[in-house]
C-alpha cells in the first residue's frame, strides 16, 4: 500500500480538524513547540488536589484546591465543547454555575500560572 502525505491530507472532515486544534491550543499547547516530552501534563497529585462538591450537583459546585496560584478554568461537555470558561480570582476556593446548562458529564480544567492543570469530572443532574 502506497500512502504518501497528500493521501492523509483529507483524513479528517473540517469539523474534526478544527476540534483537534483546538483542544491542542487550550490543553496541551506545550505540544505543539515540544520535542515530545510533556513535562507539565495532568499527573495523579494534580487531580487529586481537586475537590468539588456537591457532586453530583443541580446546579452549584464549589471546588477547593490546595493550590494558590490558580488563574483560570475550563469547562468541557462530553463532546469536547468549551460550554465555559473564567479566570478565578484571588484564592483557591470558587464557585462554579451551572444551572444553565444540560444534565450531563463535564470536565473541569484548573490551570495554574505556570500552565499545569488539574482536572476533575463534575455530573449535573
Amino acid at each position: 500500500m502506497d500512502i504518501n502525505q497528500e493521501s492523509c491530507t483529507n483524513m479528517f472532515t473540517a469539523g474534526q480538524a478544527s476540534r483537534m486544534d483546538a483542544s491542542l491550543n487550550l490543553f496541551y499547547p506545550q505540544l505543539l513547540t515540544s520535542n515530545g516530552c510533556l513535562w507539565n501534563a495532568i499527573n495523579k497529585n494534580e487531580m487529586e488536589s481537586v475537590h468539588v462538591y456537591p457532586n453530583p450537583s443541580n446546579g452549584i459546585f464549589r471546588v477547593e484546591t490546595r493550590k494558590r496560584d490558580l488563574i483560570s478554568f475550563s469547562l468541557i461537555d462530553i463532546s469536547s465543547r468549551v460550554v465555559k470558561q473564567e479566570l478565578i480570582s484571588e484564592g483557591n476556593n470558587f464557585e462554579i454555575d451551572l444551572s444553565l446548562l444540560q444534565t450531563g458529564i463535564y470536565f473541569l480544567y484548573i490551570k495554574n500560572k505556570y500552565g499545569l492543570y488539574s482536572m476533575a469530572k463534575l455530573l449535573k443532574f
